[in-house]
Parts: C-alpha cells; sequence; structure tokens
C-alpha cells in the first residue's frame, strides 16, 4: 500500500527521507538501529508510567510513633493544620477566601468497659454518644446512616451526617476504629471527615470516597490494629 499523500507544502516525510539512506545500509546495521530505536520508545514508555504513576502516589505522610499509632498519606489541597480538643492531627484544604472547604482530622478513642456486647458490639452505642458530641460542634447536626466498615483491613464503625459550617452545608463521616494492642481493644482512633456540599461532593455518603479526602481514607493504617 503506498504511503498516504502529503500535500507539498509541507514537505517530504521522515520515511522518504531516511529510507534511502537506511536501504543502502548492510542488514546488520538496520537491525541494530531498529533496536536502538525500541529501546529508545520503551524508555520514553516506561519514563511517562513512571511520571504517572508518581503523581498518583505522590503527596505527604504522615505518621504517628506513639500509641495509638497511625499512618496515612495526603496532598494538596489538604494541608497540615492545627488541631483542635484533644485531636493527633487535623487537615484541612480551605477556599481562596480562607473559608474552610474539607477537614480530616484524627482524635482518641475510648470505649467503656462493661456490658456483654464485647469491643465492636459497643461501637453502635459509643458512636451514638459521638454523634450528640458532634451535634454540639456543628449547627443542624443529623445522622444520615450508620455502618459497620473497614479501615486499612480493621473493622470498625461509622457515622454519615449532615450538618452546618457558618451558611453552608457539610457532609461528614465519623469512622471509630479500636486499637486490639491497647487495653484489649478499648482504646483507638476516631476519624472524623468532612467536606462542603457541591459538585464535587453531592450528597453524604460520598464523604471520604472523593478526593482529597479519599486519599487519606484510603491509605490510613492504625500499626496497633495489625
Amino acid at each position: 500500500m503506498p504511503p498516504p499523500a502529503v500535500k507539498e507544502k509541507f514537505g517530504p516525510t521522515l520515511p522518504r527521507i531516511v529510507g534511502p539512506w537506511l536501504r543502502a545500509r548492510p542488514r546488520g546495521v538496520r537491525l541494530g538501529l531498529l533496536a536502538v530505536v525500541a529501546a529508545i520508545v520503551l524508555v520514553v514508555v516506561a519514563g511517562a508510567l513512571w511520571w504517572t504513576l508518581g503523581r498518583q502516589e505522590g503527596g505527604q505522610t504522615y505518621t504517628r510513633d506513639e500509641a495509638p499509632s497511625f499512618t496515612f498519606r495526603f496532598q494538596g489541597p489538604l494541608k497540615e493544620a492545627r488541631p483542635e480538643r484533644a485531636e493527633y492531627v487535623r487537615l484541612a484544604s480551605t477556599a481562596p477566601s480562607g473559608r474552610i472547604v474539607s477537614t480530616f482530622a484524627v482524635e482518641p478513642l475510648v470505649i467503656p468497659a462493661g456490658g456483654d456486647r464485647g469491643i465492636y458490639g459497643s461501637l453502635p452505642v459509643v458512636a451514638n454518644a459521638r454523634a450528640r458530641e458532634l451535634s454540639r460542634r456543628y449547627a443542624d447536626f443529623k445522622v444520615v446512616q450508620e455502618s459497620t466498615t473497614r479501615i486499612g483491613g480493621d473493622p470498625g464503625y461509622a457515622t454519615v451526617f449532615e450538618a452546618r459550617r457558618g451558611t453552608r452545608v457539610i457532609y461528614g463521616r465519623d469512622v471509630l476504629v479500636p486499637d486490639r494492642s491497647l487495653a484489649g481493644g478499648r482504646r483507638g482512633v476516631a476519624i472524623v471527615l468532612t467536606d462542603t456540599r457541591g459538585p464535587r461532593v453531592t450528597s453524604a455518603p460520598a464523604v471520604g470516597f472523593v478526593e482529597p479526602l479519599r486519599r487519606p481514607m484510603s491509605t490510613f493504617v492504625l500499626y496497633g490494629a495489625e
């Protein structure tokens, strides 16, 4: 099949320029040149793949070595902010005006002893108590749903909620993760996420499943619970 026609103003194509010269070379030289070209293409493809994966896995790592020990990764627009109350760490993203858009915070969790429910059977009771506490933090607070969950492979319990920060509606998720290595599992962490309602987050259950909060949630590992 003849090569596709190229308009004269675009000049000769690369095959037309290189073809006669390449055909005049010995077969071994031609094969060597083809091997060099293939190697160059492979390097370029590998570099592009490395760059793409590097962007996907980029960001920063936060690690807490003291008990309860945990780690997670995050990236912009989330940045470390001053912890509030007894939080171990707080991240926040802001609008150009300075208004808070998203938050990710990790704070202590204590599961009271007593009863025959066990550690994980007690989590719904603890979640209800925390919902009352969260209602004091956020205006117009209401629970949307509750369910068991898994964080980094460890069992936990999540409360999804809707509230208001200033004049804006926010959605949130309060995730309880016991650390089996501490006090027989009666200690652990509570992960509190909030995000502002908008085109990016259209419903409360979406919090933690879209960026920028998806990255820290999907990479969170509680060391002691391993």
